[in-house]
């Protein structure tokens, strides 16, 4: 494994790690099916900036049902290349949300237009 995907997957696991800490009640409170969406996108050579203003107005701007908390990156080795941590109260309401912007008008075609390809996506639990 080289040595910057060992720094992204140190990167991701902290930005877990922090947003994960369990509260001084975890004991008393019912566990929830919450679940951690991890974004990767790579902005079109031209577009960095007009990407990464786009990325984090979009993402930590506008309230979102169901999103607990988001992180947004940009990854020092690879210029254009942004990532995103969200927290959400379980997939249902990520599904939901990507629903709905898809139902706007433009939609997602319209907020992936200064991409240089499809979004990567993963939806994560976290192991107890």
């Amino acid at each position: 494994m080289n040595w910057n995907c060992r720094k992204l997957i140190a990167s991701a696991a902290l930005a877990v790690s922090l947003m994960a800490t369990p509260s001084v009640f975890a004991e008393s409170q019912p566990a929830t099916p919450k679940v951690f969406v991890w974004i990767e996108i790579e902005a079109a050579p031209e577009r960095i900036d007009e990407t990464r203003e786009m990325f984090h107005t979009t993402i930590k701007t506008y309230p979102k049902p169901g999103m607990l908390s988001a992180v947004v990156f940009e990854d020092t080795q690879r210029p254009g290349v942004f990532h995103s941590m969200q927290e959400w109260e379980d997939e249902a309401a990520f599904q939901e949300h990507m629903s709905e912007a898809d139902g706007q008008e433009g939609g997602l075609e319209h907020a992936t237009r200064t991409l240089k390809g499809p979004p990567k996506l993963s939806i994560l639990k976290q192991l107890d």
